[in-house]
């Protein structure tokens, strides 16, 4: 049940941290036990089944954090898109992501299935789109400027 809580929260973060200490639990506490458990084949059956739990759970939470992450890149791409269309079109860039609906964009979308937005920042050197990673820890960003990907900026 512990198990369950723990991804329902990496879940709703899109974070495999607390998965990360899952996966130390798994390896320093559950396979050893299970190792001294093989002559007590109830307790073995017992911890095994809890490895797989564990195994499985682990996996799901990555799959939907390597999944979140890809949509967000891929919805990145769009704005990043719609951001250089207007640019072409007016010449400068716009003051917010809102200015790009409706002409470019239907609607902002959000970069993730959790909750979030882009972050769009203007400076006098630069025009900037960025987007959590790993929350709260890194954040992906696009320069319009130099018109690449910046290295994620480590919060």
């Amino acid at each position: 049940m512990i198990a369950v809580c723990v991804f329902g929260i990496d879940f709703l973060f899109a974070s495999p941290t607390f998965s990360g200490f899952i996966l130390l639990y798994l390896v320093f506490i559950l396979v050893p036990s299970a190792l001294l458990s093989i002559k007590n084949k109830p307790k073995l059956r017992y911890v095994v089944n809890k490895i797989l739990i564990y195994l499985i759970l682990l996996g799901v939470t990555f799959v939907f954090y390597a999944y979140d992450l890809s949509l967000a890149q891929q919805r990145s791409e769009v704005v990043i898109a719609a951001v250089d269309q207007y640019y072409q079109d007016r010449g400068a860039y716009p003051a917010e992501l809102q200015d790009l609906v409706p002409a470019y964009l239907q609607k902002v979308p959000k970069p993730r299935l959790v909750p979030g937005a882009f972050i769009y920042r203007q400076t006098p050197d630069n025009t900037f789109l960025m987007y959590s990673g790993l929350s709260p820890f890194d954040r992906y960003s696009w320069s319009f400027i130099y018109k690449e990907e910046l290295h994620r900026l480590k919060q």
